[in-house]
This record gives C-alpha cells, sequence and structure tokens, in this order.
C-alpha cells in the first residue's frame, strides 16, 4: 500500500520543486539586486499558491479517494489499505508541499538547518509508535508520516519568521507573469523527481 502511493508523495515533491527551485532563484536575483520589496513579494506569493495548491489537491484527493487508489494501482486486495494510507497522508499535502519548498529557498537565504534529519526521525519515532503500540496499522504510518512533515514546516517557520531571515512574508498583489519566469527554471527539476 506504501508502495503504491508513494507516487501521490512523489508528485507533491516534484510541484514543490517546480516552484521553489525557480521561485528561489529569482529571490536570489532580487536579493542580489537590493530589491528586497520584490524578493518579499514574490516569496509571500510563492508561499500562498502552494497553500491554494495544497488545499485543493487533498480536497480533490479525498472526494475521489478510491478512484485515485485504483489510479495508483490498487486492486480488490490492496484497495483498502491504500484508501487508508491516502486518508492518512492527503490532508497534509499542505504540509509536503511547503516544507520541500522551503527547504530548497532556506538556501537561499544563506542558512542551512538540520530539518530533513529532524523530520526523519520524527517520521522514524512516530511510526513505530502508530503501528505497533497504538495499532493503527497504515493509517497510523501515513500519519506519522504527515506529522514529520509538519514538524519540517515547524521548524522552516522558525527560521522564516525570525530576524536572521533576510527575506519576510508580506502583503503582495498576486503577479501571475512571474510564473512565466519560475516555472520554466524548475520545470527540469521538478519533472526529474517526478521521475523517480
Amino acid at each position: 500500500a506504501v508502495n503504491l502511493a508513494i507516487p501521490f508523495t512523489n508528485a507533491l515533491f516534484s510541484i514543490a520543486v517546480l516552484f521553489a527551485v525557480g521561485s528561489s532563484t529569482l529571490i536570489a536575483i532580487f536579493i542580489a539586486q537590493e530589491k528586497r520589496r520584490e524578493a518579499n513579494a514574490l516569496f509571500s506569493q510563492n508561499f500562498a499558491t502552494l497553500l491554494t495548491l495544497g488545499a485543493v489537491i487533498t480536497a480533490l484527493v479525498l472526494l475521489f479517494l478510491e478512484p485515485f487508489a485504483y489510479l495508483l494501482g490498487a486492486d480488490e486486495i490492496t484497495l483498502d489499505y491504500v484508501k487508508q494510507y491516502i486518508l492518512g497522508i492527503a490532508p497534509f499535502s499542505v504540509c509536503y508541499l511547503v516544507s520541500y519548498n522551503l527547504q530548497v529557498i532556506v538556501k537561499t537565504d544563506g542558512y542551512a538547518l538540520f530539518t530533513v534529519i529532524g523530520g526523519c526521525l520524527t517520521n522514524c519515532v512516530l511510526d513505530s509508535i502508530a503501528i505497533f503500540p497504538l495499532d493503527m496499522g497504515v493509517f497510523g504510518a501515513a500519519v506519522a508520516t504527515g506529522i514529520s512533515q509538519l514538524v519540517t514546516c515547524i521548524s522552516y517557520f522558525v527560521h522564516f519568521f525570525s530576524k536572521k531571515c533576510t527575506f519576510r512574508l508580506c502583503k503582495f498583489r498576486f503577479d501571475p507573469h512571474l510564473y512565466a519566469r519560475i516555472l520554466p527554471i524548475g520545470l527540469s527539476d521538478g519533472v526529474t523527481e517526478l521521475c523517480t
């Protein structure tokens, strides 16, 4: 069930890296040109876009759960397990998109964090608790993985809302033209991630 559901999380990572590589490149250019307002606006727009995408993906997956499980390759034997796993992980779609996106953008800010290791360790500990003492099965494994992504998001938020961060969330006017620059830059990385 987990193996069948992996393409879903790969697709989330693919979307996140598509936006992250393009936006981090433009943010770095804006910072080098001392255009802080533009860097902040792009960072904020990118963040809002990913929150919206994550909410839409979650809603669609939960609305079409069974057809989606079949699309991933579930059959009569694995269907219930795949649905349980997707039910546990889909509500965390926003966390997947945001954490992986911020993982790339945090490098633009010249700041390194051990958040990936922390998220991985959180996943391992929560998996063993959810599966064994709590007996939550594959649903528990999915929730544990989702919570680990939430922990990773929170770790990044600590940095991005700190005084050490060189760009910040701000009010912005949505500019769709930015994506004409962002998406071509991130496309190859997004496709590479999707190919796994």
